[in-house]
């Protein structure tokens, strides 16, 4: 990202050295991430906000491991100290998407969000193709995952042709053989094995019958002894791949169709949900709920069916279902208008949201949310926390949708946390 900042002309270094202090920290940065994966959805919410704070916690974060890789960053740079920090971290964030669940975590951080924040231009390009990079990726991962076992899927036998083995004949021992076939005694005047040919060729016919049983049987030996190493080495190392490799074969297919069956499941459970519209963390009907409540349940529940990879279908089941639910008419409400809805429903919320810790730097719409129900923030702390203004428009079934990706991102966490 950071070469592609340069390219954009949205950062003006000429000095390679520079530019290679940039991507050490980049380097830095993303150790941090892999350490502290909780840390990935803020600082990838600040990366994409051009009006960011300066004195933001993660731009401050980012702005120490960069003094640490370029002592003089803050007076040598010819750009504002912030579009370098998003360069940096933008370059942390494409390095660890390539690794794990972090690309459906950065995705579905900032997949709703960055509509809202002030792009414009060269940059607005640039994160366009970001986002597309990362989305491509997450779809093609989902839609793996969710894709049901055809004959073009399967897996395929495949066995390893074994190494090449350098099997000699044994030479000395033929060679004894055949001088004992040949005469009483070889040149040093003795015999190598018993019964050795009591002629030599100066009486060629007795020497004849006793020369040859000797020297087939002598020729017959060393034979017999390169075949069994070839057994030995050749035949059984086939035998015990082949042996693996079913093996292997047999487990990946066991796997594959537990992992079908599961989601055959999931898709059965969604769809008798979608017809019961049955709430299960209210323990009630979702039909007649009031706005702000049914907004939040659905999205508390439909995260509690989906796993964390999955492709963009998932998201159009979701809103086909929310408007299968609701007759709501599909526009758009101010963000502040919602957080009135959320505010009134706060006690019937509260069996949903657990009392949140206290939080600070960037946060997400659902962590806002969460606050507003347990009273730790006011609507008016919305932009200073979020980054957008509270009168951006939004419909509620996007705003349902939104909270569910946020959901997601908890999900993934708690399992990054689990791993580590």
């Amino acid at each position: 990202m950071i070469q592609e900042f340069l390219n954009y002309n949205l950062i003006s270094i000429t000095d390679d050295n520079i530019v290679e202090k940039l991507k050490k920290a980049s380097d830095d940065l993303a150790i941090e991430f892999r350490h502290n994966s909780s840390k990935v959805r803020s600082f990838a919410l600040v990366a994409l906000d051009p009006d960011a704070l300066i004195d933001n916690i993660e731009v401050t974060e980012a702005k120490e491991i960069i003094l640490k890789n370029w002592s003089t960053f803050l007076n040598n740079s010819k750009d504002t100290p912030l579009t370098l920090v998003r360069a940096v971290i933008l370059e942390a964030l494409e390095i660890i998407s390539k690794e794990g669940l972090f690309v459906s975590l950065i995705w579905l951080t900032i997949r709703n969000i960055h509509r809202y924040y002030n792009l414009k231009g060269k940059e607005k390009d640039l994160i366009s193709n970001f986002l597309q990079r990362l989305g491509e990726e997450v779809e093609r991962q989902g839609v793996k995952k969710w894709a049901l076992l055809s004959m073009a899927s399967r897996e395929k036998l495949t066995v390893t042709k074994p190494e090449a083995i350098n099997i000699k004949t044994d030479l000395t021992t033929l060679q004894k053989k055949l001088e004992d076939a040949s005469g009483p005694n070889n040149s040093e005047s003795k015999m190598n094995y018993e019964s050795p040919n009591p002629y030599w060729p100066n009486q060629p016919q007795s020497w004849t019958y006793e020369f040859a049983p000797r020297a087939a049987k002598g020729i017959a030996e060393a034979i017999d002894k390169v075949l069994k190493e070839l057994q030995t080495k050749v035949l059984n190392g086939i035998q015990t791949n082949i042996y693996d490799s079913v093996n292997d074969l047999i487990t990946k297919i066991y796997e594959d169709v537990v992992e079908r069956n599961r989601f055959l499941q999931i898709r059965t459970e969604l769809i008798w949900w979608k017809e019961a519209c049955y709430s299960v963390s209210l323990n009630q009907s979702y039909k007649n709920q009031q706005r702000g409540v049914l907004q939040v349940a659905i999205a508390f529940d439909y995260a509690s069916f989906i796993p964390e990879i999955y492709p963009t279908s998932v998201d159009y089941f979701l809103k086909e279902t929310y408007k299968n639910i609701t007759a709501d008419e599909d526009k758009n409400l101010k963000l502040s208008e919602i957080f009135k809805m959320i505010e009134q429903c706060r006690n019937q919320l509260k069996t949903i949201f657990i009392e949140p810790d206290a939080l600070l730097g960037r946060i997400s719409l659902l962590d806002f949310i969460v606050g507003l129900v347990w009273e730790k923030f006011t609507t008016k702390q919305f932009q200073k926390f979020v980054g957008i203004s509270d009168n951006s428009e939004i419909t509620l079934v996007e705003f349902t949708i939104w909270l569910f990706h946020d959901l997601q991102t908890l999900k993934i966490l708690a399992g990054n946390t689990r791993e580590s």
